[in-house]
């Protein structure tokens, strides 16, 4: 490392040292993640305090809050390294920081995908936050079939009287997607009979569950409009 500065052989090392050379790189570097990983929380939670704020002034329109659950993660060690070991990022806790937009995620559930909408509406007008992308595969999925709208904002977030910007991944997504999206967690741990045979059921249960999305939006617009449906 020079001025700070990550070297080419540094960049280089990331996908050719060995995952025990690589934990010792890290524990040698532990400060560094330490500091990191505390910023992340922070962040994280000063994420989730802007997101039930935007909820409140949301349900002050609608009468009622739309955020049904939060679930906030900051990413393990062990999935730093796997990322590492991949050469999907380079060799220093800054790098990471920079490159790396998922080191902490806020996954938000609301009832129907409008509420998602207005939700990620409203957060992108909070004054803390900045929206550094937005993607919304609400209508056409992922690959996988999971549809989701995700934002990557940058909240300031301050420690031991340091003040730095840091990325938070924000994705909002129906209960059905939850769900969903939970199975398929579980799923990646274990080991299907036939492989691509889980891929294939969860990419149909996909589509199942955007069908049922559907239906409720559909519910939800005939009963807040007065609509009498045969």
């Amino acid at each position: 490392m020079e001025n700070g500065q990550e070297t080419v052989p540094e960049r280089a090392l990331a996908s050719r040292v060995s995952k025990k050379e690589l934990r010792r790189w890290m524990a040698d570097n532990a400060p560094a993640f330490r500091e990191l990983m505390a910023y992340y929380r922070g962040a994280l939670a000063r994420t989730e305090s802007e997101v039930r704020l935007a909820a409140e002034e949301l349900a002050l329109r609608r009468g009622e809050p739309p955020v049904e659950a939060l679930r906030a993660a900051v990413k393990q060690p062990e999935e730093i390294v796997g990322r590492l070991m991949g050469g999907g990022a380079r060799l220093s806790a800054e790098a990471l920081a920079r490159e790396m937009d998922d080191l902490a995620l806020l996954r938000v559930t609301c009832l129907s995908t409008e509420e998602l909408a207005a939700l990620a509406d409203a957060l992108a007008k909070r004054a803390e936050v900045r929206v550094l992308r937005r993607e919304d595969r609400l209508r056409e999925a992922e690959d996988d079939g999971f549809r989701v709208l995700r934002l990557v904002v940058s909240v300031p977030t301050a420690l031991g009287g340091r003040a730095r910007e840091m990325k938070v991944t924000v994705e909002l997504l129906t209960p059905a997607m939850e769900l969903w999206l939970r199975m398929k967690e579980r799923a990646g741990r274990g080991k299907p009979p036939v492989p691509g045979q889980a891929d294939e059921a969860l990419r149909a249960c996909a589509e199942l569950c955007a069908e049922l999305d559907e239906r409720f939006r559909q519910i939800q617009y005939n009963i807040e409009h007065n609509v009498i449906t045969k």
